[in-house]
């Protein structure tokens, strides 16, 4: 039972994360290309699942869609 607890935890944190990190990106005018760097890759990967450029750019666009 705890492990399905803390799975959803997780993934509604993962969630969460990637929503967070599409603003950075926004807000510090960062290069899509930064989720594909090693050391960004090499510091979040234990605790998230990485994005892709893809998944990034949609939340991106979401965002600015949501504006209008």
């Amino acid at each position: 039972m705890e492990s399905r607890y803390s799975c959803k935890i997780m993934t509604c944190a993962s969630c969460l994360y990637e929503k967070h990190f599409a603003h950075v990106i926004i807000l510090h005018k960062y290069l899509l290309s930064i989720v594909d760097h090693v050391r960004f890759r090499n510091f979040f990967q234990p605790m998230f699942k990485m994005v892709s450029r893809n998944m990034i750019k949609n939340d991106i666009l979401k965002f600015f869609h949501n504006l209008k």
